[in-house]
């Protein structure tokens, strides 16, 4: 029983990790988060296959699939409100302007237009800023605090050797 819980507290450690460094801004810790989240994902479903149906290894790896497959709808719904606020709010026309005045109406292959692009993108960011915050806000704050809500909820269960009770709700 102690192995069984040693084993479910180091999967939820893993899921707390992979999600810390998905926030760090650089690409091999989103790579190494990517591939860690993917593997806490296949452990979880390998694990429960192994143990009893009313083990509490099986009662938590439910629960740890639940929360990834719950959090990517979730997800997908406030990324898509997030997605029409954002087209609602967003103005062009400071990149329009700044792709006319360095020629963007007149380049015919792709790597001026990139250039041109890059030259604009400051600009259209910085007038911008604050429909491309309230954007990431809506489409990211409900999603983070309902995976550290469940997987909080899960770590202190498991450090406890208590099973989550109802696995299969969303909440």
């Amino acid at each position: 029983m102690k192995n069984e819980e040693k084993i479910i507290k180091n999967i939820y450690a893993a899921f707390v990790v992979s999600l810390f460094m998905t926030f760090l801004p650089n690409l091999p810790a989103a790579v190494i988060a990517f591939v860690l989240f993917f593997g806490v994902m296949i452990s979880a479903y390998i694990l429960r296959a192994k143990s009893g149906e009313e083990t509490l290894m099986n009662d938590h790896m439910t629960f740890i699939i639940r929360t990834i497959w719950i959090a990517g709808l979730f997800g997908i719904l406030t990324m898509t409100v997030a997605l029409i606020y954002l087209f609602g709010n967003l103005d062009l026309t400071v990149f329009h302007n700044c792709v006319n005045e360095n020629g963007g109406l007149t380049a015919t292959d792709m790597q001026t237009l990139n250039n041109i692009a890059q030259l604009c993108m400051d600009d259209y960011i910085l007038a911008n800023k604050g429909p491309l915050l309230t954007a990431t806000v809506i489409g990211g704050a409900p999603l983070i605090a309902y995976m550290l809500y469940r997987i909080s909820k899960g770590i202190l269960r498991a450090a406890k050797g208590h099973r989550m009770g109802d696995n299969k709700s969303w909440f």
